[in-house]
């Protein structure tokens, strides 16, 4: 009978995930809301969006392209255009000479020009005209030069011509405008250039005026100067004046010799005779009068001794003490000899130093007498020195003065004639640029008409094709970039990544997608299904009993016996995978049974074809019991309760805690409850029923759930206290090539 089962939005059912990847150990906390904080675009949700819906996309954006590409067709007449074009000479023109003119790139300067066509000024002017101004095209604009700004082109159809153009409705407005506008440039900009060279001629002519007359002064000075100089040679005036340098040298050498030799006359001098040092000369050297210093005694001593009187004196004091000393062996010291003696040594002693007196005396004189001669001696040299002073001071004054004369005049010279020839080079190149601008102004525009505007008489058509086209292309590309970003910002699951690492929930089975006619066919013995239906089913069966297999693998299934299967939204297949779990596990031996508890939205009594009179709702109304209320299936061990019919009588005892005790009693009486709900975040009736169960198991479908409503139907669930055990994907591409592995080898089986 599980061959028969449908899912309860579409026509696809699951496969099993491979042992290693079913595995995963179980997170202990939700990953963060994968909406939120991620501001960057993810490329590879990108891509699965437009795998998703490229074929709607491209069905609507071509449907709703074609509209806009007619619509722009019959609705947007085709425009007519009118064109001015220039010939730009790519080299200045020039009759002789080269000027002196900067010379720009000529890629540079035609952007500059065309860049210049639709300046403000030059619309300005053109607009100023009467006629053109008053031209319907214009009249109808709120800012003409602004309009005219905005729409005039300037394309260049080869290296040396550009084009002035406009499109419109009224062709023979477009020819006056743009031809106005041409006229206008030309005028303003063009012929102003030639306006611009004469003005720089002027200006030219004038410097040239300054320049000779200020040259003619300088000629004068210099002509001054060197009557002055007595010559302009600047190597004559080199080499006299070098003789001059080597003279006053040589002057101030001997200057210096004379004022050292008087400083010294003048010092010794005053340290002699103080008193005459200070006879109000200038340079002598004025101090106070003084006796002069004494003469040592020492040399007095040596002077008195060395006097042949004082010798004589000296040695007769001698003679008398040795007669003294030899008879004073015979004679006492009163003897009348004796005493006659020494009467006879003190008188001479008396004598000794009255002449040393005198000596002294003499001696002074002499060396005072020899003073006052050295000193007018002095005194002369000190006034022969003080001429010659004088008299040198005099002449290096005047040598000083010619000096700085002729040296200012010299300078004065050289920097004349250095000033003249710079203006005469000056004063060269005015001359040489005057004469060739005078020739080359009279030189061809460089910027000329080629070709005037007419008024066009065919509309262009090939613009017509292309706003056709481009809207055509824009609509398509707003449809198709519309659908496919909607479908980007709902973060739709793609991959099993996306649930274990953002949403840290365990997988516990992959579930292929397989054709509804595949689902919906039925072996009753009149139609035989196919090989490949029952390779297909086959398939099917695997992934569901791998998924079986991963639960009862579980140590915390042998504590769980209700089981809730439930879902974020609607449509993700929650209704199925309950059905085959169900059945799977009642293959296994044990005895399951099945309970809707979907009562809003009830399908199980219709997948097994079952009558749903007596049901779930009606079990919590007490309108009926619970025994009889499971019907048995075609799969043996799997009975089935169906919904019922849903009232408020039913919601009420359901949020009061009945279904508790329904479950509790049928685990008395089957190994496993497994219970179908309904989506957890339309109702809130999934969240009263968890409550009573062991276990719930959230069916995600891959390209219609979506990261945000799992995440949040993932805390709902664990704000309550019950975290889900894991997960069933359905329909994930990466396990496709397994599938073609089950396919090719149970074509050779035959599985009931």
């Amino acid at each position: 009978m599980e061959t028969q089962l449908t899912s309860d939005s579409s026509s696809s059912l699951t496969s099993v995930n491979p042992v290693h990847e079913v595995a995963q150990p179980r997170a202990t906390s939700v990953g963060p809301h994968p909406n939120q904080g991620n501001e960057a675009i993810d490329t590879r949700a990108l891509l699965n969006s437009v795998r998703r819906n490229w074929f709607v996309a491209t069905l609507l954006g071509l449907i709703f392209g074609t509209g806009a590409a007619v619509a722009t067709w019959v609705y947007v007449p085709a425009p007519y255009q009118a064109f001015f074009e220039f010939h730009i000479n790519s080299v200045e023109s020039k009759i002789l000479f080269e000027t002196s003119e900067a010379q720009s790139n000529f890629n540079t300067y035609k952007q500059t020009q065309m860049r210049k066509v639709t300046g403000e000024y030059v619309l300005n002017a053109a607009l100023r005209d009467p006629e053109i101004s008053n031209l319907p095209t214009l009249k109808e604009q709120q800012h003409p030069t602004d309009w005219l700004e905005k729409n005039l082109k300037v394309t260049s159809p080869a290296s040396e011509f550009f084009r002035l153009e406009l499109e419109g409705d009224r062709p023979k407005d477009l020819a006056m405008i743009v031809n106005a506008v041409a006229d206008a440039f030309l005028t303003e900009v063009v012929n102003k250039e030639r306006t611009s060279r004469q003005d720089r001629l002027r200006q030219l002519q004038g410097f040239y005026r300054d320049i000779n007359e200020e040259l003619g002064l300088k000629r004068t000075q210099l002509e001054g100067i060197a009557q002055s100089l007595k010559t302009t040679d600047p190597e004559i005036l080199s080499s006299k004046r070098q003789l001059e340098y080597e003279y006053y040298g040589q002057l101030r050498e001997e200057f210096t010799r004379l004022r050292f030799e008087l400083m010294q006359a003048n010092i010794q001098l005053a340290a002699r005779q103080p008193s005459l040092a200070a006879d109000g000369d200038v340079n002598s050297v004025s101090l106070p009068a003084a006796e002069p210093p004494p003469v040592p005694q020492e040399l007095l001593n040596e002077r008195i001794n060395s006097s042949p009187e004082y010798q004589r004196i000296s040695n007769s004091i001698r003679e008398l003490e040795w007669s003294i000393t030899d008879k004073s062996q015979n004679l006492g010291e009163k003897h009348p000899d004796r005493v006659r003696l020494n009467t006879h040594i003190e008188r001479q002693r008396l004598l000794a130093e009255e002449l040393k007196k005198q000596i002294e005396k003499r001696i002074l004189a002499e060396i005072a007498a020899n003073e006052d001669k050295s000193i007018v001696e002095l005194q002369s040299r000190v006034k022969i020195l003080e001429a010659e002073k004088n008299h040198l001071e005099q002449e290096l004054s005047a040598l000083k003065i010619k000096e700085a004369g002729e040296g200012t005049a010299a300078f004065n010279l050289e920097e004349l004639k250095r000033e003249i020839t710079h203006m005469e080079t000056t004063e060269s190149r005015f001359r040489t640029e005057i004469e060739a601008l005078l020739i080359e102004i009279q030189a061809k525009q460089r910027i000329t008409e080629n070709r005037r505007a007419s008024t066009p008489h065919t509309p262009q058509m090939s613009k017509k094709y292309k706003m056709a086209g481009m809207a055509g292309l824009a609509a398509l590309g707003l449809i198709a970039g519309g659908i496919i970003f909607l479908d980007y910002r709902r973060r739709r699951v793609s991959t099993a990544e996306e649930i274990t690492e953002n949403l840290r929930i365990r997988i516990l089975g992959v579930i292929p997608i397989l054709p509804r006619t595949i689902i919906k066919a039925v072996d009753d013995g009149k139609r035989k299904l196919s090989s490949q239906q029952v390779a297909l089913r086959s398939v099917l069966k695997e992934a569901i009993d791998s998924t079986r297999a991963v639960l009862l693998r579980d140590p915390r299934m042998k504590v769980m016996n209700t089981i809730l299967i439930t879902s974020a939204s609607d449509g993700e297949g929650k209704t199925s995978n309950a059905c085959h779990l169900a059945a799977s596990l009642a293959r296994s031996g044990r005895k399951v049974v099945l309970v809707d508890c979907d009562m809003r939205r009830p399908t199980v009594h219709r997948v097994f074809r079952l009558n749903s009179a007596h049901g779930f709702c009606e079990i919590l109304r007490g309108d009926k019991p619970l025994e009889g209320a499971a019907q048995p299936t075609p799969t043996p061990g799997l009975s089935v309760i169906p919904a019922g019919r849903v009232d408020s009588a039913a919601l009420q005892a359901l949020a009061e805690g009945g279904a508790g005790q329904i479950f509790k009693h049928l685990t008395e009486d089957y190994d496993y409850v497994i219970v179908d709900s309904a989506p957890i975040l339309p109702v809130a009736d999934t969240l009263l029923l968890a409550q009573d169960v062991d276990g719930v198991i959230l069916t995600i479908r891959r390209d219609v759930s979506r990261l945000g409503n799992v995440a949040a139907a993932q805390q709902r669930l664990e704000m309550i206290g019950v975290p889900p055990i894991g997960s069933i994907l359905i329909g994930l591409d990466e396990f496709a090539d397994k599938y073609g592995y089950y396919s090719r080898h149970y074509n050779t089986l035959d599985v009931s």
